[in-house]
């Protein structure tokens, strides 16, 4: 996520006194990812139901809804 979306975003945390926006800007790098390719990037975009989906399939913590028996 771009850099002032990520102070945005650091500004509602209880932290947020723990350090400060130019120390933030030196440790902030685009699109860094873990090396294995293993995450899933979250676009800033993504609503709160859409993320908690994503979370959930990804998962594999996808609430099990029993498909009805066909003729019932």
């Amino acid at each position: 996520m771009p850099f002032a979306e990520t102070l945005r975003r650091h500004e509602t945390r209880p932290q947020r006194l723990a350090f400060s926006p130019d120390q933030m800007r030196e440790w902030y790098q685009k699109k860094d990812l873990l090396p294995d390719g293993r995450e899933t990037v979250i676009g800033q975009d993504s609503s709160l139901e859409e993320t908690v989906r994503l979370v959930l399939r990804e998962s594999g913590l996808t609430p099990f809804r029993p498909r009805p028996l066909s003729g019932n």
